[in-house]
């Protein structure tokens, strides 16, 4: 692995990062010494005499580590097995989306939820990132596929930041729940434990049967004016 010589002191790029400590170098990606000091656990005192093209080449590894792609999908993790996407529940669904507005602050609750987990101490990035990345293009399709019931500017982590979107995201989704429970709250924990592209499905077909209605109140609206 790569090392960084200061002076007399030796220090040496990790392996592997623990899901608390990704979360934390996300704070300071702005900050390249920062991100260098945490990442490769050097004394911001040291990380001052580290020439420009050296930080250059230690921010570039540490950024290499925080993306490890090249691992392959771990099906199971210590017992947990990772959930299948296509069959999950709309709870669960509703769950990741609430995490992926503060992806790089909620990562390890998403892995909790894709691997049925109530925590991930222990858990190393190289073991849920690839995982991670497969759900989150997973849901991008998803949206396509459904791209008439949503606006495919609102399904990216990546153009959501403004906490008002985030809480409007939370009451749009309350109001999809509600709809499905046909207003009813006794209903909801039924309509969560539903598989999310069932649920998907239903809306659909609710939303075109709504605007045939419409289309045909307006024609006879329009008949009626006519026949005056």
């Amino acid at each position: 692995m790569y090392k960084l010589v200061i002076g007399d002191k030796e220090y040496e790029l990790p392996n592997d990062l623990t899901l608390d400590k990704w979360v934390e170098l996300n704070k300071w990606q702005a900050v390249p010494k920062k991100l260098v000091s945490i990442g490769m656990g050097i004394p911001m005192e040291d990380v001052n005499h580290i020439p420009a093209d050296t930080m250059q080449l230690a921010t570039s590894l540490v950024a290499a580590i925080m993306n490890p792609e090249w691992y392959k999908i771990k099906k199971e993790i210590n017992g947990h097995q990772l959930i299948d996407f296509d069959s999950m529940s709309l709870g669960k669904f509703i769950d990741l989306e609430i995490y992926v507005l503060d992806y790089f602050k909620r990562m390890p609750d998403m892995v909790k939820v894709l691997y049925g987990m109530k925590d991930t101490d222990g858990i190393m990035l190289s073991d849920v990132y690839t995982a991670v990345q497969s759900y989150l293009k997973w849901r991008i399709l998803l949206y396509k596929q459904y791209s008439n019931l949503f606006n495919a500017d609102a399904i990216d982590e990546e153009t959501i930041k403004d906490k008002h979107i985030k809480i409007n995201a939370a009451h749009t989704w309350m109001d999809i729940t509600m709809t499905l429970a046909d207003g009813k709250f006794l209903n909801m924990d039924e309509v969560l434990n539903k598989p999310v592209i069932q649920a998907f499905n239903w809306l659909a077909w609710n939303k075109d049967r709504i605007k045939k209605e419409n289309e045909l109140q307006r024609h006879n609206q329009q008949a009626r004016n006519i026949s005056r």
